[in-house]
């Protein structure tokens, strides 16, 4: 069952997060590379408002990363689906 910023029990953050995700339909969490491997981000909450799979991006710069998984959720939230390796995806962004 998803959680909800409104659930008891929640640290700060979290409820930070689930707030985001509520208010914008999905969001977006990094994880800096290092020397082990390249950093990430994916998308929090597609699935949940939209029926979307979420989306992850390996490789490319931190805010890089994030704005195309917003302008893929904003893509998502008119209706757009893609699928994995969809190349149309690049054409819309």
């Amino acid at each position: 069952m998803p959680r909800h910023s409104a659930d008891a029990n929640l640290s700060e953050h979290k409820i930070s997060v689930l707030q985001r995700r509520e208010r914008h339909g999905w969001f977006v969490n990094r994880i800096a590379g290092d020397a082990s491997g390249p950093g990430c981000a994916y998308s929090f909450g597609l699935y949940k408002e939209f029926g979307h799979p979420e989306i992850i991006i390996f490789g490319l710069a931190e805010q890089t990363m994030h704005r195309l998984i917003n302008d893929v959720g904003k893509l998502v939230r008119g209706g757009a689906k893609y699928s994995a390796g969809d190349p149309s995806i690049l054409k819309n962004l």
